[in-house]
C-alpha cells in the first residue's frame, strides 16, 4: 500500500531476516538490526517520513548483496520505495534517491530496460551525480549499448574517480579485449577501496578472477 497516513492503516515493514553464521562481525550485525528497529519505530510514529522508507530500502539492498537472499530483499527494497507517500511531490533529493535505488534494484533483478528508464529519471534530477552514471553504465552494457557505456564511463571517472568508476572502466576494458588494462583499472579500484566493506571485497575477488583469466 502507498501513502498510508492513518493509525489504523500503517505500512507493514518487511521483516529483517537473520543472517547465517559468519556473515559479518557481531557488532556489524547488531548495528544493522539497530538501524532496522529504529527506522521501523520512526515509521510507526510518523508514516509520512520519506527518509525512513529510503533508509530501510538501502538496508534491504545491502542485505541482499551480503546474504545472497536476492529473491526476498530486492522486492522488499522496492516495496519500501513504492510506499513513500506522495513521492512525485517530495523534495528533489528524496525523488532522486528513490529513483536511484529503484534503478539499482531493477538492475540487480535483470530488469535492464526498466533500470535504464528509472536511471535516466534520476539523472534528470541530479545530472552531475556520479553514482547514477554507474547504474546507467551497467544497464547500457547489459543491453549491448557499449559506445554509450564507454561515454558514460568517461563522464563518471571525471566526476568521481573512485572504486565504483574504476571498476566499471575495468569491466569495459575487459569486454573490449584489453585484459592488462582491465587489471590496471581494477588495481586502482582496490587502492581506492575502504577496508572491511562488501564493495572492497568484491573488487579484490574480481581482480583475482582477472589474474586467473
Amino acid at each position: 500500500k502507498q501513502g498510508l497516513t492513518t493509525e489504523t492503516e500503517q505500512f507493514e515493514v518487511p521483516y529483517l531476516r537473520g543472517r547465517k553464521a559468519g556473515l559479518g562481525t557481531p557488532d556489524e550485525v547488531a548495528n544493522v538490526a539497530s538501524i532496522y528497529d529504529a527506522k521501523k519505530a520512526m515509521l510507526k510514529k510518523d508514516p509520512n517520513n520519506p527518509e525512513s522508507y529510503l533508509k530501510l530500502a538501502e538496508l534491504f539492498m545491502n542485505e541482499a548483496r551480503i546474504t545472497g537472499d536476492h529473491p526476498y530483499y530486492y522486492p522488499a527494497a522496492l516495496q519500501m520505495i513504492a510506499a513513500i507517500p506522495n513521492l512525485a511531490t517530495q523534495k528533489e533529493d528524496i525523488r532522486f534517491e528513490a529513483a536511484y535505488y529503484k534503478s539499482s534494484v531493477l538492475l540487480s533483478m535483470h530488469e535492464f530496460q526498466k533500470a535504464l528508464v528509472e536511471g535516466e529519471n534520476a539523472r534528470k534530477i541530479f545530472p552531475l551525480n556520479a553514482g547514477i552514471h554507474g547504474v546507467l553504465i551497467d544497464a547500457n552494457v547489459e543491453l549491448g549499448n557499449y559506445e554509450e557505456a564507454v561515454r558514460l564511463s568517461d563522464l563518471m571517472v571525471g566526476m568521481r574517480p573512485d572504486l565504483r568508476s574504476y571498476s566499471r572502466v575495468s569491466y569495459l576494458r575487459e569486454i573490449h579485449g584489453d585484459p592488462k588494462g582491465a587489471i590496471e583499472a581494477m588495481l586502482m579500484a582496490v587502492d581506492a577501496a575502504m577496508p572491511g566493506y562488501e564493495q572492497s571485497a568484491w573488487c579484490r575477488l574480481t581482480l583475482a578472477k582477472l589474474y586467473e583469466n
